[in-house]
């Protein structure tokens, strides 16, 4: 059964997209070397041949399987990753990672590494699951404590804070009454008008609003925290439990003819025997893998997932504007409680054929969100450990496009400099000149609840996707929920509401 697409990040040129497998030039077993904060660290990678090949097309009757693990993870992002870290390190299973691009190539590595729950509602479904990773960061970050690294310098965790912040007054009460919804979950929360912000915060100007302070919010580095999962995976390679399949877009699936289970996973190097699960963990790159298996088997098995770009500036070279805690302006909360609001339905819907229930959720309107009649932005604001700014965020639909484009980075600044007048005088020609820009793809789903769980239909298919902007923060969790379900042992989160029975589709 052929697969029209590439697993895990694969970022295909545009006039490709789903039909070919770029060219890599690159000869299979390269021994790659990452430089992490504790040195450098080798890594086996089988890479994908470099003749170019059509997907889809002649690829039946391939050979059997060359090698065997107990689970295959598709994709290599901080979910594929965390999801085969803990089955590592809590049993005695195999694991095989297979991705079509590098780890940390998509959407992981173009976020800002934000670990905060000031900006969620405690009424939304995926309240208890972030709640856990959240816990779970910080027990991973204790663990580094003991084993003798240091939290900064091995994943940039910093205890930042985060303030969610408001500029109007009438949007101040809003703020205050969502401040006591926090504190009513059991998260520190505090209401500070505007002259008190400007205390502990001088650069940001909120005029008659305020913000809600979360001092148990962190940030952390999402590259250096995949480069020490990486690591810290690949010390099982020696025992034969663990493989790294890179530059490997999955090609084919092969089912049992006995009970209808996947047997073996198809790259062009490689054909893995699997004899537990398949973990589909390939983002915004899932329902696309999905589709023409859905089409062949005649199930409903696509996951309601697609990309959502956003962009990210990284600018340097501004001394004069520091930060101590992460901004986040209230309206980017519309994006965690996906609601459709005016200003955001079209954002919400464009191109979406699945007709699913949106959870219904208080949240504030989005007069402060700058939009276009294709993308929106809201204003993130954070310093990295090196100093860097941080401006976000935009949300658009663009298919699998990354480009950069102008005029959402120019809505960018004008927004940050509503909150920043640091940045008013900051041309964009002037930002990307001492910076550079980043662009992702989030896995978006309309109901704004991951997906994670067993595939009906297809025994031992397991999907973790849909996260969002959210998965390098619900990452831990979801690793813990999907190694729960393999090995039959619940976990302290109710997996119910993220079950993707019911939300998939031919």
């Amino acid at each position: 059964m052929s697969i029209a697409g590439a697993s895990g990040l694969w970022k295909p040129h545009k006039q490709h997209l789903c039909l070919h497998q770029r060219s890599t030039g690159k000869k299979a077993g390269r021994r790659l070397t990452t430089t992490t904060p504790e040195g450098k660290f080798f890594f086996s990678v089988c890479r994908a041949s470099s003749q170019r090949r059509e997907v889809g097309v002649g690829v039946r009757g391939r050979k059997k399987a060359d090698t065997d693990f107990d689970i295959v993870v598709v994709g290599a992002g901080i979910i594929g990753l965390t999801i085969a870290n803990r089955i590592l390190t809590t049993t005695n299973l195999s694991v095989a990672i297979v991705d079509a691009a590098q780890p940390c190539a998509g959407a992981t590595g173009a976020g800002q590494g934000y670990l905060w729950m000031g900006h969620r509602n405690p009424r939304q479904k995926s309240w208890d699951l972030a709640n856990r990773s959240k816990h779970l960061w910080e027990e991973f970050a204790m663990d580094l404590v003991a084993s003798g690294l240091d939290p900064l310098s091995a994943i940039g965790w910093r205890n930042t804070g985060s303030l969610l912040v408001v500029n109007s007054g009438e949007e101040a009460q809003r703020m205050q009454a969502h401040v006591e919804e926090l504190v009513g979950a059991g998260v520190h929360a505090d209401y500070l008008p505007a002259s008190a912000v400007r205390e502990i915060e001088p650069a940001l100007c909120l005029g008659d609003g305020g913000a809600a302070l979360v001092p148990g919010d962190s940030q952390i580095d999402a590259a250096l925290a995949v480069a020490l999962l990486c690591k810290k995976n690949s010390a099982f390679h020696s025992q034969g439990r663990y493989m790294e399949l890179l530059q490997a877009p999955v090609l084919q699936f092969s089912r049992s003819s006995t009970d209808g289970s996947i047997e073996v996973v198809h790259t062009p190097e490689h054909s893995i025997q699997c004899r537990r699960a398949v973990v589909m963990a390939a983002g915004a790159w899932s329902r696309s893998i999905l589709a023409t298996v859905a089409e062949e088997w005649a199930l409903p098995i696509i996951p309601a997932v697609k990309p959502r770009k956003g962009h990210l500036l990284v600018l340097e070279g501004l001394p004069y504007l520091q930060l101590k805690h992460g901004l986040m302006e209230f309206e980017y909360t519309a994006n965690y409680n996906p609601v459709q609001t005016p200003q955001f339905s079209h954002l919400l819907d464009s191109q979406e054929p699945d007709h699913l229930d949106f959870e219904i959720s208080s949240q504030p309107t989005a007069a402060g969100v700058m939009h276009d009649e294709d993308f929106g932005v809201a204003m993130t604001a954070s310093m990295d450990p090196s100093g860097h700014l941080l401006l976000g965020s935009s949300r658009e639909f663009t298919g699998f496009d990354v480009g950069t484009r102008n005029e959402v980075l120019e809505c960018i600044m004008r927004q940050a400099s509503k909150f920043l007048p640091a940045l008013a005088d900051v041309s964009l020609q002037q930002a990307i000149g001492s910076g550079r820009v980043r662009t992702g793809l989030r896995p978006y789903v309309p109901d704004g609840t991951p997906l994670i769980g067993p595939v009906p239909g297809v025994p031992g298919l397991l999907l973790a996707t849909g996260h969002e902007g959210s998965g390098l923060y619900l990452a831990l969790g979801t690793a813990e929920m999907v190694v729960g379900m393999i090995t039959g042992i619940e976990g302290p989160v109710n997996s119910t509401p993220y079950s993707p029975a019911g939300r998939l589709s031919f």
